[in-house]
């Protein structure tokens, strides 16, 4: 693959937004302003302040929504417009960028398609609230500022040949969760018109968060007490790196009973700011009312009341909870006590499922009954060298590596040799994605041995990446039906 010359236009740091510094910080994203002349884009511009998800190393900065556009334009001197890919990156909503070190356009622009990646504002910047909506710090910022990313690329993008009525909206974990928040939100209508989600749905239950996050975030910083306004009024002053130092030290955590800091939350109403999202994901789904639009959905492959997720309410050390918590136990663990040394592989099994796995097969469900458009299932289990996270010492996939063979990153560890598992596992993905994204069918006559269907009601159709492409029904079924289960019950069984 790297031996393939693509020749392709980068534009880089183009900005979407005006800059969310001083008074806006905080705020909803405002319209960026038109520009004089000819603005310099070679240059790649920093992303909103975070770690480096490689290097761990703090990069960024404060003034960061920028694009960025790839795009085959005049090359072969066509004037057809092209179908227009826009990628939402990962990181928990706390880190990552759309720098080319972790997102190489390379691999896609194999393919006669344009390429759009956002930054957008993390962690406090992003996803703070305040209870007073006066103030209009009423959370999900960091949801507004892809929003009005894809108001400019709607506008803009036929100026770099891209089809403002084929635009494909795709990302992986927190990148996926932001893309079925807007999918549900009544504010997206005609902005995009097809869905690619890697590892990460509204339903999970991390993808709601605490409320109170800029309180205690003033408290670390030595506010501790005092009105909305004056909290709002002494974070604005703070420096960004101060801020930034802060908010790590805001408690929270990774354990499914604890609601995390600086994530989304469901908005309150405001006089002044319409919101994004303001109930249940799942009773969203189940209205039919939000935005439908063609679906590719999928995962990779791999004290117990801590384990249950907050977003079911059921109160710590109670009958209820202490059965959830046994039940289980005994589905993963068959009653042993477990024991890192001993269920290593079961204990990732578990998080995979609690984290991602049940939440997806669950999304994709419930949508099947009111989206009226195809839904595409798949599970990537290439056990492959290119790795964001992998050093579990399991077989199988892990977490985003799935993205490492859609976009030239510096998970890579070395050359892709011609025809290696890693070679051709990147031509498979970038053609059955940018396939999606032409026609909202991934299917086409390079894959005539392999009949992508979509789900069915009761046949969970999904197609398995891995040495080779395969097709299956209901994957995990026993995990997902375990896990309904678990989300059902509200009292424990035999009793009203």
């Amino acid at each position: 693959m790297d031996d393939i010359v693509v020749r392709f236009y980068s534009f880089f740091g183009i900005p979407y937004a005006l800059p969310p510094i001083g008074h806006l910080r905080f705020k909803p994203p405002e319209p960026s302003q038109h520009w004089d002349g000819i603005r310099d884009a070679t240059q790649e511009k920093e992303g909103c302040i975070s770690r480096n998800p490689l290097t761990q190393k703090l990069e960024g900065g404060e003034d960061c929504l920028f694009l960025n556009v790839f795009s085959p334009m005049m090359l072969s001197g066509s004037k057809t417009s092209k179908p227009v890919m826009v990628w939402i990156h990962g990181g928990a909503f706390q880190v990552g960028s759309t720098t080319t070190d972790l997102y190489g356009p390379e691999y896609l622009l194999t393919q006669d398609i344009v390429l759009v990646t956002v930054n957008y504002r993390l962690g406090a910047l992003g996803f703070s609230c305040l209870e007073d909506s006066t103030l209009g710090v009423t959370g999900n910022n960091g949801l507004r500022d892809i929003l009005m990313a894809l108001k400019w690329v709607k506008a803009n993008i036929t100026g770099f040949l891209g089809d403002p009525e084929n635009i494909t909206l795709f990302g992986e974990s927190s990148g996926s969760v932001s893309i079925h928040y807007l999918m549900l939100s009544p504010l997206v209508k005609d902005l995009f018109h097809r869905v690619i989600m890697h590892s990460g749905c509204a339903l999970h239950h991390w993808a709601e968060g605490a409320r109170n996050s800029l309180r205690e975030l003033a408290k670390i910083l030595g506010l501790s007490s005092g009105s909305d306004k004056e909290i709002l009024e002494f974070l604005q002053q703070q420096p960004i790196e101060v801020l930034y130092d802060a908010q790590l030290k805001v408690k929270s955590g990774i354990s499914p009973h604890i609601k995390r800091h600086f994530y989304p939350v469901f908005e309150k109403p405001s006089p002044n700011i319409t919101p994004i999202i303001t109930e249940n994901p799942a009773k969203i789904i189940a209205s039919g009312n939000y935005y439908k639009v063609p679906m590719m959905i999928g995962y990779t492959s791999k004290n117990f009341e801590h384990m249950i997720p907050h977003h079911l309410n059921i109160p710590h050390d109670t009958p209820l909870s202490r059965y959830i918590a046994n039940e289980i136990k005994s589905f993963y663990f068959n009653d042993e006590e477990p024991t890192l040394t001993k269920h290593k592989t079961a204990f990732y099994e578990v998080f995979g499922d609690i984290f991602f796995n049940y939440g997806l097969m669950a999304t994709a469900l419930m949508h099947l009954e009111t989206l009226g458009y195809p839904i595409y299932y798949f599970r990537f289990s290439v056990d492959g060298e290119f790795n964001f996270y992998k050093g579990n010492g399991l077989p199988g996939a892990s977490h985003s590596d799935d993205a490492c063979y859609l976009f030239k990153v510096g998970c890579r560890v070395n050359e892709v040799a011609e025809n290696s598992l890693e070679d051709i596992t990147i031509q498979r993905m970038v053609k059955l994605w940018t396939n999606f994204a032409k026609s909202g069918n991934p299917n086409s006559e390079e894959f005539k041995d392999i009949n992508w269907k979509p789900i069915e009601p009761t046949k969970l159709h999904y197609l398995d990446i891995g040495e080779n492409l395969s097709m299956g029904v209901n994957p995990e079924y026993d995990m997902f039906v375990f896990w309904d289960k678990i989300y059902k019950m509200k009292v424990l069984p035999g009793k009203m």
